[in-house]
Formats: structure tokens, C-alpha cells, sequence
């Protein structure tokens, strides 16, 4: 969505390919991403935001690293299987944003579901649950 109003949120319901209707989830509250100033730099570590969450078919994920180094941001499913790597290798601090097309390693479609995207860097990581629904 373009400019929700603060306290927008989603509900998501799950249609089988009959039509049955689901019941709905939770309300799934929306994030707002303040820029990080021209060569500015946060001073925090961790998953800022993915939005949309639940998303169909992309979505984007917003990480800041409090410093330069090795860095890894990838997307599990809950059995703990790697499903994507969105970023790895030697990364910048600052706010970085990687798009996911709800694809694996080899270009095949994820089932709908719940997935975990985490960031590493060093001793420090984040987990965050997402929702890709179909």
C-alpha cells in the first residue's frame, strides 16, 4: 500500500482453490521506514521492517548494520531449511534493503506459509516471522 494512515493494519484470510474461506489471523500491524540521512549510519542492529508482511508475491526487507563487516540476511521455513540467501559477504553499516520475490535458491516458488528471515553479523542476530500468502 502507498501511504497507509498510521494504525493501518491487515487481517489475512486463507481461500482454498473450492472457495472455502478460512477464519482470519491476528491483526498484523504495518511498519513505517524512516530514511537514514545521507551517509548517516544507525546506531542499531536488527530487522527494521519487511513490508508487506503477510506479502504476495514480493516483499522487502529493511536491515541496518551498526558497522562494516560479514554480514548474512536468509530466509528459512520452519523446519530450519535455508530456503534463500538475500545478502552475504562483507556489507556496509548503514540501512540496506533487499527485495524477495518469494523464490528459492534454484528460481522455484516457496509455498505459501510462514518463513523466518534472519540476520547474522558476528555474534549478533535477528529472526523475524513472515507470511507469503497465495
Amino acid at each position: 500500500d502507498a501511504g497507509p494512515p498510521a494504525g493501518s493494519y491487515y487481517l489475512v484470510v486463507a481461500v482454498d482453490a473450492d472457495g472455502h474461506v478460512g477464519g482470519y489471523s491476528e491483526p498484523v500491524t504495518l511498519f513505517v521506514v524512516d530514511d537514514v540521512p545521507e551517509g548517516g549510519t544507525p546506531r542499531a542492529f536488527g530487522i527494521a521492517a519487511v513490508v508487506p508482511n503477510p506479502f504476495n508475491p514480493r516483499t522487502t526487507v529493511w536491515f541496518d548494520l551498526a558497522q562494516d563487516g560479514p554480514a548474512a540476511l536468509r530466509v528459512y521455513d520452519l523446519r530450519g531449511r535455508l530456503v534463500r540467501t538475500l545478502a552475504s559477504g562483507s556489507l556496509a553499516g548503514g540501512r540496506h534493503r533487499v527485495d524477495w520475490d518469494g523464490r528459492g535458491e534454484r528460481g522455484d516458488p516457496a509455498g505459501a506459509g510462514i518463513y523466518l528471515v534472519r540476520l547474522k553479523s558476528g555474534e549478533r542476530e535477528q529472526t523475524v516471522k513472515i507470511v507469503l500468502a497465495k
